[in-house]
């Protein structure tokens, strides 16, 4: 899967265009420094291009994704709903920008598979701090929505990465696992199961829709949309 990202990204520029828009109701996308629209000073834009793939309730259309990338996904990888494939160039001046700002996901759990290349950071207790490697594990975030559904029980968490200094680029590929299309319009909140007189709901009734609706709007300048929500 990374190895077949890299071919993808390092195609030269001609080969790619096919797939470059940022009509994000396209099945595949192609695109650079992430969604800037919206995007505003002091946010810098993004160190990072990026291949977007989306199915429907996991009902694939291998024969609309790039070639060199269609066998790594149908072996099996990808059972989920989005898989983002950043690649993050090298940079000439790292310190100046971000591969990717300051975030936290909107989805319910994201999978990180990483080359071994280091630049993840996690922000606790006010630090950012490095994510170790480890070969051939994932990594896995717990997104906005699950801390919603989950009335704080699993809490999501503020991450980043920095930009790739002068070497080899960084590769990632990221799986976003979100609500079903016919859940996503569904009002829904705090799992009742986890509710109690001492652990009454955090947050209101909303829907898988809304809350991505508000996350275009705040999510993109490293905002975070769970406070729109709360009781």
């Amino acid at each position: 899967m990374v190895e077949s990202i890299r071919r993808f990204h390092e195609q030269p520029q001609e080969a790619k265009m096919e797939w470059y828009s940022r009509d994000f109701s396209r099945k595949v996308n192609y695109y650079s420094s992430g969604d800037i629209k919206g995007r505003a000073k002091p946010v810098p834009a993004e160190w990072k291009d990026t291949l977007s793939c989306r199915a429907a309730d996991d009902q694939w259309d291998f024969d609309a994704l790039p070639e060199l990338c269609r066998s790594p996904i149908d072996t099996g990888y990808l059972k989920s709903i989005k898989l983002s494939g950043h690649y993050y160039p090298a940079c000439p001046e790292p310190d100046l920008t971000l591969g990717t700002i300051k975030h936290s996901d909107p989805s319910l759990l994201t999978l990180v598979l990483q080359d071994k290349s280091n630049g993840l950071q996690v922000l606790h207790n006010d630090q950012w701090v490095d994510v170790p490697l480890v070969d051939g594990a994932f990594v896995a975030n717990i997104g906005d929505f699950m801390q919603l559904l989950s009335n704080d029980k699993f809490m999501s968490v503020k991450h980043r990465v920095l930009a790739s200094p002068l070497g080899r680029p960084r590769i990632s590929a990221v799986s976003f696992f979100l609500p079903s299309a016919e859940n996503r319009i569904k009002p829904c909140g705090p799992i009742k199961e986890l509710l109690f007189d001492n652990s009454p709901p955090i947050y209101r009734i909303t829907s898988y829709v809304e809350f991505m609706n508000h996350n275009r709007v705040v999510g993109q300048i490293g905002g975070r949309v769970l406070p729109h929500f709360k009781l």
